[in-house]
């Protein structure tokens, strides 16, 4: 029974089985059970393996349902439907769509996740049966995928991603995933935010139309203090360079750069160049029919200063980072992103938050993984070792 043909059959039927569902639920999908229900779900699913495999145990039946082909037709339909989730735009969960616009949650998806997931499990309990010794590569792999695979499609629904904007010098204590608002079960207090900047550079655009003239790849030219070179056959001086210009406004500072530029006919102009805020409109230097212009300076690193209050204490007094998350009240806090808008000093920290109570079990299949990657090493260089060196041959 472990047949291409069977194996095409079981998830062709599934792939239609998906599709009729997906007909009757009108196009909405599946929505993502949460705890108490993807518990009693992952349950039964268990349960429903027992129950199939002790049921066929012996058959042929099983050894198709637990074979490698299916688990090769199975992952070929998951990585066609991967296709349309990394090349279509999808849609929020719950909201109705083409069935390719909404993959994670289309039945046919899902229950090709089902299908491969029960053929994995088929497959470690039918090496069980032939004992831990002679299968111990072939279990600590399928587990680990299994344990992964069961974190994914049962606790999906349990992962909770929200946004959290709070104001330099203000508190906030609640989220919003975009469709919903959270009450946290901790307040963040801002004490600062702050940003730093790469270099300022400089590009020269068309005076009339505002084209950049620069051909493709072309290195911009770098705002440094008492910098000199060419660009586009115009040369370039820089004389001073600041992250505060005099016309600034108070808790809203603009980079700005006096600079020298002198034409191939020897026509020159020289003054402040500046990419301007939201608030100040950005300067240009002018000469002849060319502009030269400030792009606004790319962030280097932003961070918060801030202290996580907790009804019960202790409070953290922490900096938030950048790639650098903070664990609180088992919540990842992650800094994301900032606004400036809102008038002068009118920094805002966005700040995500969260949480997945199924990430330890996560890790442990990465764990059994990682012990099954270090057993195939081990057998690979016990066979390279059996291997007898042909002897050389020797020139009389």
């Amino acid at each position: 029974m472990n047949t291409w043909r069977f194996a095409l059959l079981a998830v062709g039927g599934i792939t239609l089985a998906g599709f009729v569902v997906d007909l009757a639920l009108g196009g909405a999908g599946f929505p993502a059970p949460s705890f108490p229900e993807n518990a009693l779900f992952l349950a039964a699913f268990v349960v429903f393996q027992l129950a199939v495999f002790y049921g066929l145990r012996g058959t042929s039946l099983m050894t198709g349902l637990g074979g490698g082909r299916l688990a090769v037709v199975t992952l070929a339909v998951i990585c066609l439907w991967s296709v349309f989730l990394g090349s279509l735009p999808q849609v929020v969960r719950g909201e109705t769509a083409p069935v390719f616009q909404r993959v994670m949650q289309a039945p046919p998806f899902v229950f090709a996740l089902f299908l491969l997931l029960a053929n994995l499990g088929w497959g470690i309990l039918r090496h069980l049966e032939g004992g831990l010794r002679g299968s111990s590569l072939f279990l600590f792999n399928h587990t680990g995928v299994y344990i992964v695979g069961v974190a994914a499609l049962f606790g999906s629904g349990d992962v909770v991603r929200v946004d959290i904007w709070v104001r330099e010098g203000g508190m906030a204590w609640t989220g919003t995933d975009g469709k919903r608002h959270f009450e946290m079960p901790f307040a963040i207090d801002l004490h600062a935010f702050r940003r730093e900047f790469f270099p300022g550079q400089l590009t020269v655009i068309d005076a009339h139309s505002g084209e950049i003239l620069l051909p493709p790849r072309t290195d911009l030219f770098d705002l440094r203090t008492g910098n000199e070179g060419m660009l586009l056959d115009y040369r370039l001086t820089v004389g001073e360079v600041t992250d505060s210009a005099p016309w600034s406004v108070p808790g809203d500072p603009i980079p700005a750069a006096w600079v020298h530029a002198t034409a191939p006919d020897g026509t020159s102009a020289e003054g402040w160049v500046s990419c301007g805020s939201h608030l100040m409109p950005p300067i240009f230097l002018g000469l002849d029919d060319v502009s030269f212009a400030m792009p606004e300076p790319r962030v280097r690193l932003y961070e918060s200063e801030m202290t996580v209050v907790l009804p019960e204490g202790p409070n953290l007094t922490t900096t938030l980072r950048v790639n650098e998350p903070v664990k609180v009240a088992g919540w990842w806090l992650y800094q994301k992103g900032y606004s400036m808008e809102g008038g002068p000093g009118a920094r805002h920290s966005q700040i995500e938050a969260v949480r997945d109570p199924w990430l330890r079990v996560v890790y442990t299949g990465f764990a059994l993984m990682t012990v099954g990657a270090f057993l195939a090493l081990g057998r690979a260089g016990s066979l390279l070792h059996r291997i007898p060196e042909t002897p050389q041959e020797t020139n009389p």
